[in-house]
């Protein structure tokens, strides 16, 4: 995942680190074939399009909270 916004938004650092999980939050890989199953789902945008289009959604949020 972090991989990927990285590659979308063609910047940032991401550090990888061994370590405990401050919320003891266990990770596991994104599966959506249970509600694809269920439900029928099908997404309309890939992650990377979602990455991009969140990110495009935040950017004016972020500015203006930086530059009032």
């Amino acid at each position: 995942m972090a991989e990927t916004v990285q590659q979308v938004l063609g910047q940032g650092q991401i550090r990888f680190a061994d370590g405990p999980d401050p919320l003891d939050d266990v990770q596991h890989r994104f599966d959506i074939s249970a509600i694809a199953d269920g439900l029928g789902f099908v997404p309309h945008y890939s992650l990377s399009q979602g990455i991009r289009a969140y990110a495009d959604w935040l950017a004016p949020l972020i500015s203006q909270e930086i530059h009032p």
